[in-house]
């Protein structure tokens, strides 16, 4: 039978384990979804340098795809999360074109924009418009 002082030690122990286990879960799940925006940010950046290098006149998946393979990263169509990449293209009046990317975030649902910098609200999309971040997470 252990004494009142030594029970007393071990609920402290005890007490000082569960912290130490939620401040640790709660870091690497912090550091999981970092992880998930930046490769996110790195597949936008890439698929946007695609895109305005190759001016592809459509955006639908297939098309996509196929100008993806050329340069060898169609990998990058999804985002950390594994969802697939929105790209937009729209021309103006004098028929220049212009193309959108955005990842819809951990939530995987549309959110609102336009905010530089997004905070660590991973389920914000992060918007990149003609090679410049419109919204993006802060790191």
């Amino acid at each position: 039978m252990l004494s009142r002082r030594s029970q007393l030690g071990l609920s402290i122990i005890g007490a000082l384990l569960l912290l130490a286990i939620g401040c640790l879960s709660e870091y690497v799940y912090s550091t999981v979804n970092r992880l998930h925006a930046k490769v996110t940010e790195a597949h936008m950046t890439r698929v946007m340098n695609c895109l305005e290098a190759l001016q592809p006149d459509h955006v639908d998946k297939e098309s996509v795809h196929t100008t993806l393979r050329t340069w060898g990263i169609e990998y990058c169509y999804k985002d950390g999360w594994g969802r697939p990449l929105v790209i937009e293209m729209w021309r103006k009046k004098d028929g220049t074109k212009h193309y959108r990317v955005v990842s819809l975030g951990r939530s995987g649902r549309r959110s609102s924009c336009c905010k530089l910098s997004a905070g660590h609200n991973w389920d914000i999309n992060t918007v990149m418009e003609d090679g410049q971040w419109v919204q993006l997470w802060a790191f």
